[in-house]
C-alpha cells in the first residue's frame, strides 16, 4: 500500500535549480527532511497497528510490518512510503487490510482429527477496524509536511545569506 506525499511544483522546481546550479548540498538537504518526512508517517503507522489488528495477531503482524520511503524528483516532488506485511509464503494484501479485511487461518495451520491425521484448517476473511495506513499517516501529514517546510526556509536562507 502506498501513501504520497505531494509537493508543490516550486518545490520541484527549487530543488531542480539547486542542482543544476551546483548547490548538491542544498538539494541534498531537501532530498534528506523528504526522506526524514516519509519516516514521520512510518513511524506514526507502526506505532498504531495495535488499534487495528486484533489482539491475538498483532504480535506477529508487528514483527512482519515493514515500510519504506522513496523520494522521487519528477514533474513534482513526490515521496512515497510503501508499506508491506510479509507472510510466512507471501507479502499479506495491506491493502485489503486497511479496507477492513484480514485473511487468516482459524486458529492454527493444523488440526488433528480423531484418527491421527492432520487436516489444514480453513482460512477465513475477519473484519477488523478499517484504517491501518490511512488514519494514522492522516495524523502525521502535518508533521511531515512541517519537516519539509522548515527545510525549505533554511535552504532559502542559506541562498539569502550566501546572495
Amino acid at each position: 500500500m502506498r501513501v504520497q506525499v505531494g509537493g508543490s511544483k516550486d518545490f520541484y522546481r527549487l530543488a531542480h535549480n539547486l542542482h543544476a546550479a551546483g548547490q548538491k548540498g542544498l538539494k541534498r538537504e531537501l532530498d534528506k527532511a523528504s526522506r526524514q518526512a516519509g519516516k514521520v508517517l512510518e513511524d506514526e503507522v507502526k506505532a498504531h497497528t495495535r488499534e487495528y489488528i486484533p489482539a491475538n495477531f498483532e504480535r506477529r503482524f508487528d514483527l512482519a510490518l515493514d515500510a519504506k520511503t522513496e523520494v522521487r524528483l519528477v514533474a513534482s516532488r513526490r515521496i512515497t512510503v510503501v508499506f508491506w506485511a510479509q507472510g510466512k509464503r507471501q507479502r499479506r494484501d495491506i491493502t485489503a487490510i486497511n479496507a477492513g479485511r484480514l485473511r487468516h487461518p482459524v486458529y492454527g495451520r493444523f488440526r488433528r482429527l480423531r484418527d491421527g491425521t492432520l487436516q489444514a484448517n480453513p482460512w477465513v476473511e475477519q473484519t477488523i477496524k478499517p484504517g491501518l495506513v490511512d488514519e494514522p499517516a492522516k495524523r502525521a501529514m502535518p508533521r511531515a509536511i512541517k519537516k519539509i517546510d522548515d527545510a525549505v526556509k533554511r535552504v532559502v536562507a542559506d541562498i539569502e545569506r550566501t546572495g
